[in-house]
């Protein structure tokens, strides 16, 4: 019995930096698929290879991004963690997909501005259905797949900790890595190959 709690314990650990890893590039090839559809001709089909070319410059900061809202997954223990990927990969696959629907209608993405503008928003709610593409359940199907699974292996989490040291190290990277370019141009005027991606 004293073998068999620190085995299922590790085990356990395995399952939940998985599932934490599946669910970071899981969310980073749906930023992948979402320029696949933009980028194609009928932006109801998708072009893989266009997508992963459109992304390659901005690889980097899909991670960074992405990383900076898993951060708080750290600060939850037991199951939390759990219902804390589900939750923060369903929210920002509904915002990715709102952005393709948007796109679909508008032939640009939702800004601010365009928020603003009710009369916009009115159009869109009258034909959000003729927005819609069967290829868009590519965007939830891991959710399915990880909602099943949580299911079968209710017990993965148990024993699962916070990890405070992890959330503030993972958000000072992840902030820095962010920032680092608009600092070094605009506070320190430095001259950077990549300053052309926070003037878009």
């Amino acid at each position: 019995m004293l073998n068999k709690t620190p085995t299922s314990h590790n085990k356990g650990s395995v399952h939940r930096g998985i599932l934490f890893f599946i669910t970071l590039f899981s969310i980073t090839f749906k930023c992948i698929l979402f320029l696949s559809f933009i980028n194609n001709k009928n932006t109801y089909s998708f072009n893989l290879a266009l997508g992963f070319k459109s992304s390659i410059y901005f690889l980097n900061y899909y991670l960074a991004f992405i990383m900076l809202f898993m951060s708080f997954y750290f600060l939850f223990k037991n199951k939390g963690h759990i219902k804390y990927l589900i939750s923060i990969n369903s929210i920002l696959t509904l915002f990715i997909l709102v952005d393709l629907w948007y796109f679909r209608g508008f032939n640009t993405v939702p800004s601010l501005t365009i928020i603003k503008q009710t009369a916009n928003l009115d159009n869109l709610s009258g034909s959000v259905f003729s927005m819609l593409s069967k290829y868009d359940l590519l965007f939830v199907l891991d959710l399915i797949i990880l909602s099943l699974w949580t299911l079968k292996h209710k017990n993965i989490y148990i024993g699962g900790k916070r990890h405070l040291g992890l959330f503030f190290g993972t958000i000072i990277v992840t902030l820095s890595f962010i920032f680092y370019v608009p600092f070094s141009t605009e506070i320190l005027k430095k001259d950077n190959d990549k300053s052309y991606l926070f003037s878009m």
